[in-house]
């Protein structure tokens, strides 16, 4: 028989629907950014463009955000404090950027991911599995 301690941390259904709803919206926009990408592409778009580049450096950060993801669906605290960080470099690069561009839906996906920390903190934080 596996007593609690030897079965290590689980999933509460809070964290299993931040985490589901995240990975999604996120897998989403991943494969929205790659189709805007390659339909750049396919009008003409070089490296040098500026929309292009935006539109690559996002697919990239949005690739990390959810390997980040994947990694917190293996109970892992790091992916959720990556996930984190993501979400403010790509707030911050936002503001810089466009900060015309600002507005509430902005927000959310920061607010989520500190939600998603202090949950996964809670629940993972003292064992093995999160290092």
């Amino acid at each position: 028989m596996i007593d609690s301690k030897q079965a290590g941390p689980r999933h509460t259904w809070q964290i299993i629907t931040v985490l589901g709803l995240l990975t999604l919206v996120n897998t989403f926009v991943l494969v929205i950014l790659a189709v805007t990408w390659v339909d750049e592409v396919d009008h003409g778009a070089d490296w040098g463009d500026k929309e292009l580049n935006y539109v690559v450096f996002a697919a990239v950060l949005q690739a990390a955000a959810v390997g980040a993801l994947v990694a917190a669906w293996f109970k892992r605290l790091w992916g959720a404090q990556t996930y984190l960080a993501i979400q403010g470099l790509a707030l911050f690069i936002l503001l810089i950027t466009a900060p015309e561009a600002f507005g509430i839906q902005n927000i959310v996906p920061l607010l989520l991911a500190g939600v998603l920390v202090s949950m996964g903190r809670k629940a993972w934080g003292d064992s093995t599995a999160s290092r």
